[in-house]
């Protein structure tokens, strides 16, 4: 099982770049786009030994073209080759995202905010989706109702946010830094990683599974005499190997053997019990005060195809509808 440090020098901002409506911007386009917005900003970062990445937040429609926000990580230095690193602050997303789900009035939507050393952190979900990072250094002698009504504007004006009709404000009083580690292993941190080496970092654990076997199987090639076979059939690779020996980082146990096919029991598929309370981008829906996508499962139902205003689910190798309400 791979550590996952957490660490101060990762700063976050939430950046907004627009194109056509078809057009799904690539990462040197990204950096080149970003560094018109904020020269100081970038040329600060790469001059002392440090990078930028740009992780998708959401996208979405407007008489403009398609807007895409990501969440723009300021990486200030590097790591140890053997750290896995993400951001100290993602506490405070773990915090907020294990709010929302135990709370059904907000229905997956609310604004978080934190002050800590002067510095205002923002976190904003949407229909139960991460949307929005900010981190904001306050003066000396701040008026906190003043920062707040600004919040409250900005969400009003926002043209993703102000489609909701409430918009609640959570204040977080204090550091719960436990919640670092429910954070880290939501899907959309799983795989971040803020350490220059990372490359160098995950090669070893990825493959010493593999170099294992190959080394036995080359032992017995050169040391033991071979059988006499008739028509020897050669072992089948027609499927990429790293598919079958990819390892996530979480996994402390392996499961080698296949498990043995049981009798297929009758399925209920009763659709009524659920509910689909909002669709975003054709990527995402709320039921019961969580997000799925695509692929996901809720009971005995996949999610096979999210659409404009209902959700297609299978059960038992059937079609069913569920609208959104």
């Amino acid at each position: 099982m791979i550590k996952k440090h957490g660490c101060e020098n990762v700063e976050m901002l939430t950046w907004q770049y627009t194109t056509d409506f078809e057009k799904i911007p690539q990462k040197k386009e990204l950096e080149e786009n970003f560094r018109k917005d904020f020269p100081t900003t970038r040329e600060n970062i790469y001059s002392n030994g440090g990078r930028i990445e740009f992780w998708l937040l959401t996208s979405f429609n407007s008489e403009k073209g398609r807007h895409f926000r990501y969440l723009v990580a300021l990486i200030k230095n590097s790591y140890p080759h053997s750290h896995w690193v993400l951001p100290k602050k993602i506490w405070l997303y773990g915090y907020a995202d294990y709010t929302l789900r135990n709370e059904e009035n907000y229905k997956g939507t609310g604004a978080f905010y934190y002050i800590e050393n002067n510095v205002f952190y923002l976190i904003i979900f949407f229909e139960g989706r991460f949307s929005h990072w900010s981190q904001e250094k306050l003066p000396p002698h701040f008026n906190i109702h003043n920062r707040l009504e600004n919040l409250h504007q900005f969400l009003k004006s926002d043209p993703l946010f102000s489609r909701s009709n409430e918009f609640p404000l959570i204040e977080i009083k204090q550091e719960f830094l436990e919640f670092f580690k429910q954070g880290k292993k939501d899907p959309f941190w799983k795989n971040k990683n803020c350490n220059q080496k990372n490359s160098s970092t995950n090669f070893p654990f990825k493959y010493i599974f593999f170099a294992i076997p190959l080394i036995f199987l080359l032992v017995n090639l050169c040391y033991f005499p071979k059988k006499s076979i008739t028509n020897p059939q050669p072992p089948s690779l027609s499927r990429p190997i790293l598919e079958h020996l990819k390892i996530y980082e979480e996994k402390e146990t392996f499961i080698l053997d296949a498990p043995k096919k049981k009798k297929k029991n009758p399925i209920d598929c009763d659709i009524s019990p659920i509910t689909v309370q909002g669709i975003v981008s054709h990527k995402l829906f709320l039921s019961g005060g969580k997000n799925y996508r695509k692929g996901d499962s809720i009971g005995f139902f996949l999610v096979d195809e999210i659409q404009k205003n209902k959700i297609q689910f299978l059960c038992d190798e059937k079609i069913y509808f569920k609208e959104s309400f």
